[in-house]
């Protein structure tokens, strides 16, 4: 029958190894530093932490105009997408509500829509802020007598100050 298993103990004859002469990997000493093991739970609350001291000064400001509610799910917004996001996959608005909603009732997506049609907030708010900590970052290197590097990759078409924008 196609659907038993089949057993995977050699049934005799020549193996690879005997047959090429392929010799198993033995490692010829000690390594010289040890294996660092990182506990999850740890590093996942250290990266949490330094996005939180990252955005800390952006919510502060919104806090005075914003909904503390709203701010909560613009945190939340921001750690779904850096959890679950890549160059690959997008997400859609409902995916990205399913990760704010842990009980799986469709909540999330109303608080992320609540989120993105406040009238007390507007998208400058998010540019001023990253360009500030961009010219905070180029000061602090140039202080360290260091250069900065800036990367533009094209994908961004149609933006203010460039042709055709």
């Amino acid at each position: 029958m196609r659907n038993e298993l089949v057993s995977q103990v050699p049934k005799g004859g020549i193996t690879l190894l005997d047959h090429y002469g392929i010799v198993p990997f033995v490692p010829q000493g000690e390594g010289i530093a040890p294996k660092l093991v990182f506990d999850p739970q740890e590093m996942s609350h250290h990266l949490g932490m330094k996005r939180f001291h990252f955005l800390e000064p952006l919510m502060q400001e919104l806090s005075v105009t914003v909904d503390k509610r709203l701010i909560r799910t613009g945190l939340h917004t921001i750690e779904a997408i850096l959890a679950f996001r890549d160059r690959r996959n997008g997400l859609l608005l409902w995916e990205l509500g399913g990760y704010l909603d842990p009980l799986g009732k469709g909540g999330g997506t109303k608080r992320l829509s609540n989120l993105i049609h406040s009238q007390s907030w507007q998208a400058k708010h998010i540019e001023e802020f990253l360009w500030g900590r961009a010219d905070q970052q180029i000061q602090q290197w140039q202080a360290w007598g260091e250069d900065g590097l800036m990367i533009w990759d094209d994908t961004v078409a149609g933006y203010a100050g460039e042709p055709g924008a």
